[in-house]
């Protein structure tokens, strides 16, 4: 007997079997039917839809003294949906199915089915179960190669390039570009980089998608995108930032909040929990070195745990009932929110050491016009130049750098400040040498020439370790 209680429950008499011999039943007939096994107990088990169009509900079952009660989390749902229907056609028809196995039985053959060997399986299908996730590997692939095309270097693109393709930069954000923290999602500083993410993006959304929907998955990625890409501003908002990862981060967030809070099933826990968790890890001491953005790392994966919080309702008695999607676009706007009060409050900070390189090569451009001067130039005017413009530029040029606070910089910045220093100084010292024989006749012949010689060896060399 099969009677509606109210728009989403359902009641079916067992009578007169027991209330664990219609929970082995309820437990096997939906298994058999699509439906995510959850908590189960002697008196009450949860279970959700792997997918159903467009629906997906949480269902829940209670027996009492034979009677179970379906409850469908949707305040209401299509009474003719396949899924449904099937439910309640087999359990009216075959009542007596399953029954013969005793409650612990059936408990047994559920956990012992919950191995590796019999790990959940996901079918990639770019045209109907993952179009976001091929989609966004294909415009990611798309955008490299006119990076390339364009000029980018292939491994190595400047920092530069990187910006005028969209790179995420606190400066320029500061001055009103917020859609760099959108558009920095689809920038990679070389092909490896690229590769490693879009693997990463692959894997996780080959599970991921067909759990909980493109359309929520499409948003997930923007919204977690955005709010990584606000956390490196605000951590570091004077360095270029590119690369999909910490919109990746956030999808393995979102999906390690599903795992942790067992709003999947035992089976699912315990296929992708520890890997999932071993990759974050790994990825999150990896970013500990330098070069690498790891507070967009972690704000993406903040962001997206926060919104897997959203599904965690499929198991608690608590967002029963509650609409979820609701739930999940309003943790979205809060996050897009938030993320827009990050940067439009923000100042960028000034990079004392990238501020004295700009000045340096400016200073460095003026003093080294000499080397362009024509030979019919007189020799008073070569002297005039270099003692008045020259010598002063190099100078001007060494006390930039030496001004620069080395308490605050990377032992990179240091080895860098120290070379251009070194070749200052030396550039200095050629210029005085050519200022003392600027009327020398037998300056070739002169002591002072191979000093000179000797000097300019020296800056070709710090010139090759500079540009190495």
């Amino acid at each position: 007997m099969i009677s509606d209680i109210r728009p989403h429950m359902i009641q079916h008499t067992f009578q007169p079997h027991s209330d664990k011999a219609v929970l082995s039943a309820c437990l096997h007939v939906l298994s058999n039917h699509g439906w995510l096994l959850g908590d189960i107990s002697a008196s009450e088990f949860m279970v959700g839809s792997v997918e159903n169009d467009e629906l997906r509900y949480t269902c829940t079952v209670s027996v009492d003294n034979g009677i179970a009660t379906f409850t469908v989390s949707e305040e209401s749902y299509d009474i003719d949906d396949p899924l449904i229907t099937e439910m309640e056609t087999f359990l009216s028809e075959s009542e007596d199915a399953g029954l013969e196995k005793t409650y612990d039985e059936v408990m047994e053959e559920h956990q012992n089915s919950l191995t590796p060997d019999n790990s959940p399986s996901f079918d990639f299908n770019p045209f109907k179960t993952h179009v976001v996730t091929s989609t966004i590997i294909v415009l990611n692939i798309i955008i490299f190669i006119l990076m390339v095309v364009n000029g980018v270097h292939i491994m190595e693109p400047s920092a530069d390039d990187l910006v005028s393709w969209g790179a995420n930069y606190g400066p320029l954000v500061v001055e009103g570009d917020y859609w760099r923290l959108f558009t920095c999602c689809f920038v990679h500083i070389g092909i490896v980089h690229l590769l490693f993410n879009m693997y990463a993006l692959f894997y996780i959304g080959l599970i991921l998608e067909e759990i909980i929907g493109s359309a929520r998955f499409a948003v997930a990625y923007l919204v977690t995108g955005i709010g990584a890409s606000a956390v490196s501003f605000a951590m570091h908002n004077n360095l270029v930032s590119a690369g999909a990862s910490g919109a990746i981060f956030g999808m393995y967030g979102l999906f390690l909040a599903l795992l942790l809070f067992k709003s999947l099933s035992t089976q699912m826990v315990k296929a992708f929990l520890t890997s999932i968790l071993v990759f974050v890890g790994y990825n999150l001491v990896y970013g500990l070195k330098d070069g690498v953005d790891n507070a967009a790392h972690i704000g993406g994966l903040v962001t997206g745990f926060v919104l897997g919080l959203a599904w965690i309702g499929r198991s608690y008695e608590a967002f029963r009932g509650k609409p979820r999607a609701a739930l999940f676009s309003a943790i979205a706007v809060v996050i897009l929110a938030s993320s827009f009060i990050v940067v439009s409050n923000g100042e960028a900070e000034v990079d004392e050491f990238a501020v004295a390189v700009e000045e340096f090569a400016e200073l460095e451009t003026d003093a080294m016009y000499l080397y362009h001067m024509t030979d019919q130039v007189r020799e008073d005017s070569l002297k005039t130049f270099i003692e008045s413009t020259g010598i002063p530029k190099w100078v001007e040029a060494k006390k930039v750098l030496e001004s620069v606070d080395t308490t605050e910089l990377n032992p990179q910045q240091l080895q860098l400040r120290s070379k251009l220093i070194e070749y200052v100084s030396l550039r200095e010292r050629s210029y005085r040498i050519l200022s003392k024989n600027a009327n020398n006749p037998l300056w070739e012949y002169s002591p002072s020439y191979r000093e000179f010689e000797d000097v300019m060896k020296q800056i070709e060399t710090i010139l090759e370790e500079l540009n190495a």
